[in-house]
């Protein structure tokens, strides 16, 4: 999943406290906020928010990156677009 430019993936609060990335691919509200707390709190989180924006991680279209959802990555690409 990762190559050596991701190595500042190492620096996320998820992978640091070992937090199951199932809860990132969650449905349920109350899970999702609270992965959007953890997400609040990781000093990467906008590394990881450009990383699911970029066109090439495919992977990333699903989940919660950066801390925000599959739509609300949606709503921030067609705003950026704008």
């Amino acid at each position: 999943m990762t190559d050596q430019a991701d190595h500042w993936l190492e620096s996320a609060r998820c992978v640091r406290e070992r937090i199951d990335t199932e809860f990132f691919f969650a449905t349920t509200p109350a899970i999702i906020e609270g992965v959007q707390r953890v997400c609040a709190q990781c000093p990467v989180a906008q590394r990881c928010l450009a990383l699911a924006m970029s066109a090439e991680r495919h992977y990333a279209r699903y989940g919660i990156f950066g801390g925000l959802t599959p739509q609300q990555r949606r709503e921030l690409a067609k705003a950026t677009r704008s």
